[in-house]
């Protein structure tokens, strides 16, 4: 079957994955580094201060999206969608409020656990569980939400800061969230109710348990690959989040424009869309375990970029390398999970994978902002960052490489 046919055959269900990925916004760290130094100028914090408000937050909802996850696989879609809806109108009223400092790490535990953490997680587990055999495009579709708010919105938050500040532009997030994000979701769900019920009944004639693929959480936990793995799934969450959260000051140090920088974003959000696509068919004829280690490479020469050049066009390059990286690993990742684990605990499986990234993506704005206070660069941080992709490279060719590893450990 081909995109087009597919696309058309399925087109109100892949929206809705669209819609939940383009919604996951609120909560991704491009987005709320935008306001960065505004909230730092307001309540006097430095990079250091304002990355530890920020670890606390990321890292309380990495905790608890651990937890949360297992509901996707309990709940109805609907309801979970309305729950985290609910959820992000909380968080996004209260970053346009918040009054002091200290009610920043509550404020962004919040938006990552429903944006950033919760709504991919709904968004990865209905494209996995519901196309079987179209997994590969499905999820490359649906993904495509994310780049498409990432080409859109730096330019727009930026624009709406200098015209109605900061405040009043989460104010305005709000509405949007209300007015287009809650009704669209539900009319896009039209029909859904069948749809669960063809897959409860071939999931019932398939059988459960690792033997036929529907792993639990804890035999995951258990089993050598996913440790060996991770790194490589998890190399995206470090580096891209920290070099996002401090984008301003990548630019200031560099000698960018924050115009320029936030105008990249467009070519980052079209290699990620690119490369998303290219990756569903190859992973449909080809899976997503022998595909899994090749977002690896983009994503080192990424931050080499950073490490080496300072010239304008390094910032389209890093962010074009960085693209290829996110298109490839955002299909494979959630693919690689339901070919190893199953879909019957899906949600719970994906739920401790985002954890640990939601976990990651607490610490690098944390420990970028504490090397930047103390004088390291930019360029030594990509470096390291070179190293550690190198590491996840070789440990996820040893994991995933056949024949299949045994089952987990007892």
């Amino acid at each position: 079957m081909n995109y087009l046919r597919f696309i058309l055959g399925n087109s109100r269900f892949l929206g809705f994955g669209m819609l939940l990925m383009f919604c996951s916004c609120y909560g991704q760290t491009y987005f709320i580094s935008l306001f960065s130094a505004e909230i730092r100028h307001e309540f006097g914090l430095t990079h250091g201060d304002f990355g530890l408000y920020y670890f606390l937050g990321t890292l309380a909802s990495g905790f608890t999206l651990a937890w949360a996850g297992r509901f996707i696989d309990i709940m109805g879609l609907r309801q979970f969608t309305l729950a985290n809806i609910a959820g992000l109108f909380v968080a996004t009223i209260a970053m346009a409020l918040v009054p002091v400092a200290f009610a920043i790490p509550v404020i962004v535990f919040l938006l990552r656990l429903f944006g950033q953490g919760l709504m991919p997680l709904a968004a990865v587990t209905a494209m996995s569980r519901y196309f079987a055999r179209d997994r590969g495009k499905a999820l490359s579709i649906s993904t495509l939400g994310l780049p498409i708010s990432e080409a859109i919105l730096p330019i727009v938050v930026v624009l709406a800061i200098a015209a109605i500040g900061w405040r009043w532009t989460w104010l305005a997030s709000t509405v949007f969230l209300v007015a287009v994000i809650l009704p669209v979701s539900l009319l896009l769900l039209r029909g859904h109710d069948a749809r669960h019920a063809s897959y409860l009944t071939a999931s019932r004639t398939d059988g459960g348990g690792p033997a036929q693929g529907n792993w639990t959480r804890g035999q995951v936990i258990r089993d050598v690959r996913f440790w060996m793995f991770a790194p490589a799934v998890l190399s995206p969450a470090f580096i891209i989040t920290g070099f996002f959260f401090h984008q301003i000051h990548l630019a200031e140090v560099k000698g960018w424009t924050i115009s320029w920088l936030a105008g990249t974003f467009a070519a980052y959000a079209l290699t990620v869309v690119a490369f998303a696509f290219l990756s569903g068919p190859l992973i449909d004829r080809f899976t997503a375990r022998r595909l899994m280690p090749i977002q690896l490479p983009p994503l080192a020469l990424s931050v080499l970029i950073l490490a080496l050049f300072d010239d304008p066009l390094a910032a389209l390059g890093y962010m074009m390398m960085a693209g290829m990286a996110i298109g490839f690993g955002h299909t494979m990742v959630n693919a690689v999970l339901a070919e190893l684990y199953g879909t019957a605990n899906l949600g719970a499986v994906r739920g401790l994978v985002s954890a640990m990234a939601v976990c990651l993506s607490a610490m690098s704005p944390l420990l970028f902002g504490l090397l930047i206070d103390n004088g390291v660069s930019m360029e030594s941080i990509a470096l390291g960052c070179v190293v550690y992709v190198a590491i996840g490279f070789v440990t996820t060719i040893i994991a995933l490489r056949p024949p299949a590893a045994p089952n987990p450990i007892r």
